[in-house]
């Protein structure tokens, strides 16, 4: 493995600019709110997720906001080609699932939150 710097994660991303690494509380809560109202979940307490034969599921169990793990999975998947630069699913048959605490006990909470996010 090469040793992946700060700069090298953030040329690989490419989703923060170069002169900005704190995320203000106006631009987290576009972000939350954006999701929010994109979300087909909101306001139910369980929900089925349909699985075709051939579809991909990418499952994380609880990170505990562990962001430089997460990185490292998804360099992974962007080597797999499963995620483009813009951390987007490349595939239609590809399935994200984050279980249990996405954050908490870490110094990374907010960037951890930010990138799922994404």
């Amino acid at each position: 493995h090469k040793k992946m710097t700060p700069k090298k994660w953030m040329k690989f991303f490419n989703f923060w600019s170069q002169n900005s690494h704190i995320v203000s509380k106006e631009a987290l809560l576009k972000t939350i709110k954006n999701v929010i109202q994109k979300s087909p979940y909101l306001n139910k307490d369980s929900f089925t997720l349909r699985v075709a034969a051939d579809d991909q599921i990418v499952c994380w169990g609880t990170l505990h906001a562990a962001f430089h793990s997460l990185l490292r999975c998804l360099q992974q998947l962007k080597a797999e080609g499963l995620i483009d630069n813009n951390l987007k699913i490349t595939r239609p048959n590809v399935k994200f699932i984050f279980m249990g605490n996405i954050i908490d006990r870490s110094a990374y909470n907010l960037e951890t939150l930010m990138l799922v996010l994404t």
